[in-house]
């Protein structure tokens, strides 16, 4: 049988930050729609563009703040408004970053799994020649 190159799960397994001591859910992009993969990303190069930027003016500094508010808001699912509010621009922009890391920390899992397993059976195996040696 071939081994299979793609796994999918239609259960949506939403991370979680902790934010003054409480959990809150942030979305899954395995649950977002192109629309919004494509609207995040627009978001993401014009942040980018900005971050680059050796000086910001005052316009320049309201559209940063404006756009890490608006990706860190999108994110975010069920935060309040006050805890929201609380948030300065450096910890919006942690909150991106996890997010965009995401995808990553799915396929490292996946692949520590795959590792751990196959050095569990190649232990095993290993195990079971020696024992097979010492009886002759």
């Amino acid at each position: 049988m071939a081994e299979s190159v793609l796994k999918l799960s239609t259960l949506i397994e939403r991370p979680t930050i902790i934010i003054d001591g409480e959990s809150y859910e942030i979305m899954s992009p395995d649950e977002l729609s192109v629309l919004d993969h494509h609207r995040l990303g627009s978001q993401g190069k014009r942040l980018d563009a900005l971050m680059s930027k050796e000086y910001l003016d005052e316009e320049g500094e309201h559209k940063l703040s404006s756009l890490l508010r608006a990706i860190s808001n999108f994110i975010m699912v069920g935060v309040p408004d006050d805890v929201r509010d609380k948030l300065s621009d450096a910890m919006r922009t942690e909150i991106a970053e996890v997010f965009t890391t995401l995808p990553l920390r799915k396929h490292m899992t996946a692949l520590s799994k795959e590792i751990t397993a196959t050095a569990a059976a190649t232990k095993a195996a290993l195990e079971k020649l020696t024992a097979e040696a010492t009886k002759e």
